[in-house]
């Protein structure tokens, strides 16, 4: 320890804290035992006795002051030893808080702290010295280099005797000398000097809230109105509205308002929904030419104009649906706004839009489809023809707000596609025409029905119609032959027979009959199987 040492008295170096009616002083002074007890040498110069019953028992240094809550583990070594902190787990081997333990190769062994110990702990290399009124082990130096420097009042009565009022506030200087910050009349607030500068009461702080809690202003108020400042700073209520409404600000300068319907243009982050949470889009839109709902940005293949329904297409543009071709659906998503061919704008994926010239009176509650002129909306389902088929996708409904006069509709285009044609085409007694792109694997039936000769032309084919099928049936009793005739550089084949190039197959004079062909290249039919006697041109 850093403990000086003189003729006839051992002494430590501290800073006074003394319990006398004084102010305390900034010097270090001396602490040393003579025969009557402890002594101190104050900055005056006097010898003061501070007890005669305060003995230092000078203790074996410690390792360090340690959590004692824990297992000893790996701590019990033989000799080490330790002041302990804390309520001390079993394997301490019942020693108590603030007791000096060393183990002794079995079992700790504990000493009780006695008024006036003192002992150096190692791991901080600093002294600590232990008092029963402190009941507790304090630190009595900053550095064991030089003299020991007492960190705390040290008589527990320690107190400013002049300059005092009741809940005065104290405050210290540089050296850390205290004084009375003086009071002042009532209803001022405490300001802060900055740094190294004392506080200041002040009645009229520069602050941008009310100061007084019994602040208020006594018009126009209602429980849980919001008060906000105008440009000087006076203050006065903001509206209450009706509930559920959600107040948006209104730009810098500008009062802020409540809005049933406000607008938020970008949210950031996740929207988790409570249980049974919702979000609730208003059918009976007011303006027209306006949507709301599931909207994205997308770039438009070629231009388009509010309300025209866009298939996406491969190039990753949207582009006008028209429900003739496969090739130009599926309907994904709404032009809500004039796009120009390959800009950015707005599309609707699902949501309620509202064009009044184009929606207005349609048939409430009842499905909207695709339609063939591109980019159209209608309630009258695609029909196919004998010589094409059609998409048909609904996309949509009217709302009971659609009217003879705004045209609302709901827009939500479902993800499956029908794409349909006919499957008996009658020709009567007239010739016809079997066209290759509307077959399939499911035979579509040509009737005729004639008293003299009847041909149905069979179109080109391609590599793509290989497989596909179709039936020529003669329904009726006419005497006429029906005739199947063959396109260019293409051949007719049955078991037993085949045409020429381009040539032909008939059924017989008789009252009824058929014929199946498959597909089989893009030069070849083949017969699957007939009804009645067939003829193959030669």
């Amino acid at each position: 320890m850093a403990a000086g040492t003189g003729v006839g008295r051992t002494y430590l170096t501290f800073k006074e804290k003394s319990s006398a009616p004084s102010t305390p002083t900034s010097t270090y002074d001396r602490i040393f035992f003579k025969s009557d007890g402890l002594h101190y040498v104050n900055s005056a110069g006097t010898d003061v006795l501070v007890g005669t019953n305060i003995n230092l028992d000078y203790q074996n240094s410690v390792l360090s002051i340690t959590d004692a809550t824990t297992t000893p583990g790996a701590r019990e070594v033989l000799g080490n030893r330790y002041i302990l902190n804390g309520t001390p787990h079993a394997g301490w081997d019942g020693a108590a808080d603030k007791d000096i333990v060393q183990f002794n190769g079995t079992v700790w062994v504990a000493t009780t702290p006695t008024e006036g110990m003192i002992c150096e702990v190692e791991d901080v290399n600093t002294i600590y010295l232990y008092l029963t009124s402190w009941a507790a082990w304090q630190n009595q130096a900053t550095t064991t280099t030089s003299a020991v420097t007492f960190a705390s009042v040290q008589a527990a009565t320690a107190k400013l005797t002049t300059g005092a009022a009741l809940g005065s506030l104290v405050k210290s200087d540089a050296d850390g000398d205290l004084s009375y910050l003086a009071d002042v009349a009532t209803g001022q607030v405490l300001v802060s000097g900055g740094v190294g500068a004392d506080p200041a009461y002040t009645a009229n702080p520069s602050v941008t809230s009310i100061t007084a809690a019994t602040a208020k202003i006594t018009t126009g108020a209602s429980l849980g109105a919001l008060v906000k400042s105008d440009a000087d700073g006076d203050l006065s209520y903001l509206a209450d509205v009706a509930v559920n409404q959600v107040l948006v600000s209104g730009g810098v300068g500008a009062d802020p308002a409540y809005s049933a319907t406000p607008i938020v243009t970008t949210l950031t982050g996740n929207i988790t929904l409570p249980e049974a949470g919702k979000i609730t889009l208003n059918p009976s839109i007011a303006v027209d030419h306006t949507a709301q709902g599931l909207i994205i940005t997308a770039t438009a293949g070629e231009a388009v104009s509010f309300g025209e329904d866009c298939y996406l297409k491969s190039d990753s543009k949207m582009w006008k649906a028209d429900a003739d071709s496969s090739t130009t659906m599926a309907s994904k998503f709404m032009a809500i706004a004039t796009i120009g061919a390959n800009a950015a704008g707005l599309f609707l994926k699902w949501g309620y839009a509202r064009d009044d010239s184009a929606w207005a009176g349609m048939t409430v509650g009842a499905d909207i489809y695709a339609s063939q002129t591109a980019g159209a909306l209608t309630q009258t389902a695609p029909l196919p023809t004998v010589s094409a088929t059609v998409q048909v996708q609904p996309v949509g409904h009217a709302p009971s707000t659609n009217t003879a006069t705004v045209g609302i509709i709901w827009y939500d285009p479902q993800p499956i596609v029908f794409e349909c044609g006919v499957d008996v085409i009658d020709y009567a007694a007239a010739d016809g025409a079997i066209t290759p792109s509307l077959l399939s694997a499911i035979p579509i039936q040509y009737l005729g029905n004639h008293s003299s000769t009847q041909t149905f032309t069979l179109g080109a084919l391609a590599a793509a119609d290989v497989g596909k099928t179709f039936d020529v049936v003669k329904t009726g009793t006419g005497a006429g032959v029906l005739r199947l005739q063959l396109p260019a550089s293409t051949y007719a084949y049955s078991a037993a027979a085949a045409s020429t190039e381009a040539g032909y197959v008939e059924l017989a004079v008789s009252a009824r009959g058929s014929m199946r062909w498959r597909v089989t290249s893009a030069t070849t039919i083949q017969l699957v199987c007939a009804d009645g006697s067939l003829a193959f041109s030669s």
